[in-house]
């Protein structure tokens, strides 16, 4: 034997709404907690403490980081006027940005 499912009707919604107005509208008994039933008494299990290797900070490593064009151009004329490469003037530059972070 199949059964039908039906879809919910305006009455249905008007009956469900009706009991949810009702039931909003009651008084909320105010609920009471003792200390001894707040308290939570459980042995969780710790977390091994974490070791982190210290950073290797020798010699250079290729990276690959989209910089805008007139980024790039404005180090391009600086690097004209000093005489030296303009991508040594922007590791210049973020070793001093990073000074403050490490």
């Amino acid at each position: 034997m199949k059964t039908i499912e039906t879809r919910p009707t305006e009455l249905d919604f008007a009956s469900l709404y009706e009991r949810i107005v009702a039931a909003a509208d009651q008084p909320i008994e105010p609920m009471e907690f003792s200390d001894e039933e707040m308290t939570i008494d459980f042995d969780a299990p710790v977390a091994p403490p974490v070791t982190v290797a210290a950073p290797v900070f020798v010699g250079t490593r290729p990276v690959t980081i989209r910089i805008p064009g007139r980024v790039i151009h404005a180090f391009q004329v600086q690097a004209a006027r000093s005489g030296c490469r303009y991508q040594t003037l922007m590791i210049r530059a973020l070793r001093r940005a990073a000074e403050g972070y490490v």
